[in-house]
């Protein structure tokens, strides 16, 4: 779970900021980036 922590921390302090899309308690992060476009990182199953 570290390697995704650590991919979160990489995209956020890029500039992403995290989206609640009603995804709900789930294994991926959906973030924004700074236009606002929507992606999922996922992490370990």
């Amino acid at each position: 779970m570290a390697g995704f922590a650590a991919e979160v921390a990489r995209v956020e302090a890029l500039g992403a900021t995290p989206a609640d899309v009603g995804q709900g308690d789930v294994t991926w992060r959906v973030l924004a980036d700074p236009e606002g476009t929507q992606f999922c990182t996922l992490g370990p199953a």
